[in-house]
């Protein structure tokens, strides 16, 4: 009983390490970026939907996912912006029957790990303004998606090397994005930014699944409020 009590702290203890590990290189990359920039004009704070694409028959159909990220757009121009962003958000991970895949299911599955998901992306923007208040714009990026096993349940906590295995094997964790957003200033230095992202499983080319495009396809809404820092 000592060993298992100690077992779980140490592996506990573990897990907590990999989450703050992955959060400061996020946060590194973000403060390195933002030191380049030639003018941060706002902070931008959002909360929305995600959509994640799940073709097998096992495992949780596609999930809708909570998810709440911040961004700090640097302007190049007055219309063209680089805008490095962090998404939180997490779900529940089984392997297949067979072992060889990560697939997302739901909490009352015997044997399963929940994961804390980072979503990393650098779009560049270009605006569109429409009039004084309104400013439709677009954007494309390269993002990294960080998934990190934290909680396992049954026979997960002997599955959560397998997991990653998949997760960052054959580049799972690079997802191409594309987004379009309309920005309405309400306030003199506050606006409400709407926005559509698609996140792309380019990966499906060379991995050799065999699997639908839609199958790991991310699809987010997003709302959020752009705050002037100026």
């Amino acid at each position: 009983m000592w060993y298992s009590v100690v077992h779980g702290e140490g592996a506990l203890s573990t897990r907590r390490r990999r989450i703050r590990g992955c959060a400061s290189v996020v946060l590194l990359l973000l403060a390195a970026s933002g030191a380049r920039a030639l003018s941060v004009k706002t902070v931008d704070i959002d909360g929305g939907l995600m959509w994640i694409g799940n073709s097998s028959s096992e495992g949780a159909p596609s999930p809708v996912l909570s998810t709440i990220g911040v961004a700090l757009p640097m302007y190049l121009t007055s219309r063209l912006s680089i805008a490095p962003e962090l998404d939180f958000f997490g779900t529940q991970y089984q392997l297949s029957s067979d072992g060889t895949r990560a697939i997302p299911t739901e909490i009352e599955t015997g044997s399963q790990v929940w994961c804390a998901i980072f979503l990393l992306d650098f779009p560049v923007r270009y605006d569109f303004p429409l009039s004084k208040i309104l400013t439709l714009g677009v954007g494309a990026s390269p993002s990294l998606l960080l998934r990190v096993p934290v909680f396992p349940y049954g026979s997960g906590q002997d599955e959560e090397g397998t997991m990653l295995s998949y997760f960052y094997g054959l580049g799972r964790f690079f997802y191409p994005t594309a987004e379009s957003y309309l920005d309405y200033q309400i306030l003199p230095k506050v606006a409400v930014e709407i926005r559509l992202k698609a996140f792309i499983p380019l990966f499906h080319l060379w991995d050799g699944e065999d699997l639908p495009f839609w199958d790991q396809l991310m699809i987010a809404g997003n709302v959020g409020l752009k705050i002037s820092m100026k």
